[in-house]
């Protein structure tokens, strides 16, 4: 029998807490906790540590905002998953802001309640530190038994003890315990208290993950007149004419071990710029003639056309594209043999003869029917085609920034309430990309400033509560 997973809901209005538990028990899958504001939430969160929150924001008392606050600075609490509840669509930018990590808009309906739940919690046992992590309450696993499963696991990170509002810290280095803290106590003193406790919870936390940004992509301007190295064995070969509003991005990866090279062109481009795309790609490898597989991402002139230029400078390059795509594409004299078709449904992933894997991530009417992204898993660059593109605008300004900041995001959003269908198109798509795994280091899109670093998450937030296509078109009709 299978354990239930608990969930902590959090809502003042009793016809929805009311709906919500009975919606999360009849599945046999959830133990629903209820509460009627946070600050009800808070004590019930001294007792336990559920699996997954589900909050309102507007609440009296402790509004949603300050409770994710206060379970995002509780050490104990800070990995939990949570979700808000919403009927304002501006409200869900300030609750990601926080530590939120989805949202539910009211009203809701049962599939949309369990489907966003279940993904969750999917998302959740893939992620490393969460599938690594030990937690319960003191009363079933005393502490004692606590130290010997870290001893045990050799185990480097912390062990969180939590009591009445009272914190204790074990921090730990390949089981051996280096330190430990419990109010004014310290090291033995303070693990004396502790192993007399009988009721509380705790939490084991590996040592954080951290991203490790490489110090080349920090570099804020370089020559776009050149090819532009993003990172080993990664360049940027695309073409940017400020005065005509062009920036189109391509980008050549080179896969090597120490038997086999494979040069790959993400997104090959428009034959209006083949000649300069050329150029770059003869700076960073020798010519294009040794390009052997082009990956275009989907239907677009822009995406595929360049295909037959590079079957001119060699006539065995192969196209990779996804099979629907190909139904597409297969117009713009693309030989049939010299094809190598994705069935992402099937096959999400591929090995390259290289050893090196890529990753086929869907984006259906994220720019077309047949769109998806590439996931280069080694050099965590998500090469993303539509998706994060931005709209140029004319100017006589020389650009030399190659990745988006805080002032590119007025194109970014133009480009995406153009080009993006709905905000349920957006949003499966931003779901996928926020829990690969690794996380990506690079977005690189097909228009506009690349995505790196810490901006990566931001930029995310930001389209998640963006109003796109007809969606865009409805509320402002509703407005009127």
């Amino acid at each position: 029998m299978h354990s239930k997973k608990t969930v902590l809901i959090v809502e003042d209005e009793e016809p929805i807490l009311m709906a919500l538990q009975r919606i999360l028990e009849l599945t046999g899958d959830y133990e629903a906790v209820v509460a009627q504001d946070g600050a009800i939430a808070m004590d019930k969160l001294q007792s336990f540590v559920p699996d997954l929150i589900i909050s309102d924001i507007s609440m009296p008392n402790l509004n949603g905002i300050d409770l994710c606050k206060r379970v995002r600075e509780n050490p104990v609490t800070k990995s939990v998953p949570f979700i808000f509840l919403t009927a304002k669509k501006e409200k869900m930018l300030e609750g990601l802001n926080v530590g939120g990590d989805d949202f539910l808009m009211k009203p809701f309906n049962v599939d949309e309640v369990l489907i966003k739940i279940e993904t969750m919690f999917r998302r959740v046992a893939q992620s490393r530190e969460q599938a690594s992590q030990h937690k319960g309450r003191i009363e079933d696993v005393p502490v004692e038994e606590i130290i010997e499963l870290c001893l045990r696991e050799k185990i480097s990170g912390e062990l969180i003890l939590q009591r009445e509002g009272q914190v204790g810290t074990v921090n730990l280095d390949h089981g051996d315990i280096v330190s430990v803290s419990y109010n004014s106590l310290k090291d033995e003193a303070a693990l004396d208290a502790m192993r007399k406790w009988t009721q509380g919870t705790f939490v084991v936390r590996p040592l954080d993950i951290k991203i490790k940004v490489d110090p080349q992509l920090n570099i804020e301007k370089t020559d776009l007149k050149f090819a532009g190295k993003l990172m080993e064995n990664v360049w940027w070969v695309g073409h940017i004419d400020e005065k005509e509003a062009v920036h189109q991005n391509v980008y050549l990866r080179v896969f090597k071990n120490d038997s086999k090279k494979i040069c790959a062109l993400f997104d090959p481009g428009s034959p209006l710029y083949f000649n300069a795309i050329s150029e770059k790609i003869d700076q960073a490898l020798g010519g294009a003639s040794k390009i052997n597989i082009y990956i275009p991402l989907d239907s677009s002139p822009e995406a595929s056309l360049n295909s037959r230029m590079l079957r001119q400078a060699n006539e065995r390059v192969i196209c990779m594209t996804s099979t629907k795509n190909w139904d597409y594409i297969k117009h713009y004299e693309i030989h049939p043999r010299s094809v190598k078709k994705v069935d992402i449904e099937k096959t999400p992933s591929i090995t390259l003869a290289s050893g090196h894997n890529l990753q086929f991530i869907e984006t259906p009417f994220c720019g077309s029917a047949s769109s998806f992204m590439t996931y280069d898993i080694e050099s965590r660059v998500l090469f993303s085609g539509s998706l994060f593109s931005s709209d140029s605008k004319p100017t006589t300004e020389k650009t030399n920034d190659l990745y988006a900041k805080e002032k590119d995001w007025e194109g970014m959003r133009s480009y995406h309430q153009k080009n993006i269908s709905s905000n349920s198109a957006l949003l499966k798509v931003l779901e996928n990309v926020k829990w690969l795994e690794p996380k990506p280091l690079v977005i690189a899109p097909r228009f506009g400033k690349l995505i790196n670093g810490e901006d990566v998450e931001l930029f995310i937030d930001r389209l998640k509560v963006l109003n796109v296509g007809i969606d865009k078109i409805f509320y402002e009709a509703l407005d009127k």
